[in-house]
């Protein structure tokens, strides 16, 4: 999309104003700069939001909240049969 700029930059072919018209144009020292160093720019801030931000695999993350729901809920499983022991504990201590 961006090399479609130079194209767009010339003068219209309607004008015709000589037989050079019809010749390529090539972009200048300028042009190439400027395309050079808005690439430049981008990768740029691209490496720099990804050093900010770091990029996850979304089966990365999947794996990651499976695990903690896994354990969390052999976490409960475990408290609720401490609490069963206990309270069996306190019914055979009063009996």
């Amino acid at each position: 999309m961006g090399l479609g700029l130079f194209k767009t930059a010339g003068p219209p072919r309607a004008s015709n104003p000589g037989p050079w018209t019809g010749a390529v144009g090539w972009p200048g020292l300028v042009q190439l700069t400027i395309t050079a160093a808005s690439f430049g720019w981008f990768t740029m801030l691209f490496l720099i939001f990804c050093k900010v931000f770091p990029s996850v695999s979304m089966y990365e993350v999947k794996e990651l909240v499976f695990h903690h729901r896994r354990l969390s809920a052999r976490n409960q499983i475990e408290d609720l049969n401490k609490e069963k022991d206990d309270a069996i504990r306190a019914q055979e201590g009063v009996a």
